[in-house]
């Protein structure tokens, strides 16, 4: 269920009170969306996020697309009606039935950002047999967050890394990147949502001279893993302390932090020079 966080939200150019908020607005027959943090009060990679969301609108078959100032200026009153410095919002853009004008709205939504420990000590995941139809299009998928959500109450376990015909891909709600004897692999773009945070980390792997293999890695060689972290909107780059209860891995690993302190400079950066 949609939850809509304090004062205001914006639905098809205007702001409406949340109090009005329920998801028979959003009842549509195809949607996409755009999940962004916002840090002192700025949303982060914000151009980078919107030319993920035209990509998936045009792959969902969502038109007209909304001008981008239009957002530009939609973003700015939630975030600055909200009076709002940190958090994370919903960009969502859905087709209704017929040859109806799609849906346009942004709201603030519930988050969690790992604590300092977690960042230290890593995470625990586990698998889950799942392939995504259409991995690139941040498409709408109720059944599948029901089936997340299920999974991760029943084994307690942060995030979920799906697999399918024996090769892992990526997590339910993040990218993966695993690191087997100083190579770091990760699964090819046309088969992974490629995620924002997925792209600043692969720019870091490529000017720090890393190693990068782009494949997926397969299950059975998970014994072979020295350590692998999960990148995305809220964990930033977070390392990963177990998979299962068989696979136990190194969250101080080196690279892990090379490539964390490189990406706190690409944030630091991408604030600086953001403006309305």
């Amino acid at each position: 269920m949609e939850q809509c966080l304090h004062q205001w939200f914006f639905l098809d150019g205007e702001l409406r009170s949340s109090c009005d908020f329920h998801e028979g607005l959003f009842s549509t027959e195809s949607a996409i969306y755009e999940v962004i943090r916002v840090i002192d009060g700025k949303p982060l990679f914000f151009e980078e996020h919107l030319e993920r969301f035209y990509e998936s609108a045009q792959l969902a078959d969502i038109r007209p697309f909304p001008d981008k100032q239009f957002i530009y200026n939609a973003v700015r009153l939630l975030i600055e009606t909200n009076n709002i410095s940190l958090g994370n919002f919903k960009l969502f853009l859905g087709r209704q039935f017929g040859n109806a004008k799609p849906v346009i709205a942004a709201w603030l939504i519930p988050f969690f950002y790992p604590s300092d420990s977690m960042y230290k000590s890593g995470v625990s995941v586990m698998l889950l047999r799942h392939e995504r139809s259409q991995p690139n299009a941040k498409i709408v998928r109720t059944d599948f967050k029901t089936k997340v959500e299920e999974e991760m109450k029943r084994t307690g376990a942060y995030e979920l890394l799906l697999h399918h015909d024996g090769k892992i891909t990526e997590g339910s709600r993040s990218n993966v990147f695993f690191i087997v004897d100083g190579v770091l692999f990760t699964a090819p773009d046309e088969t992974v949502l490629k995620g924002i945070t997925r792209e600043k980390v692969l720019e870091t792997i490529r000017e720090t001279g890393l190693p990068l293999n782009m494949s997926a890695l397969d299950v059975d060689r998970l014994d072979t893993v020295q350590a692998a972290f999960l990148c995305g909107t809220s964990p930033k780059v977070l390392p990963i302390r177990s998979i299962g209860n068989r696979y136990h891995l190194q969250p101080a690993h080196p690279y892990i932090g090379k490539i964390s302190r490189r990406f706190e400079e690409k944030i630091n950066e991408n604030l600086e020079r953001f403006s309305w």
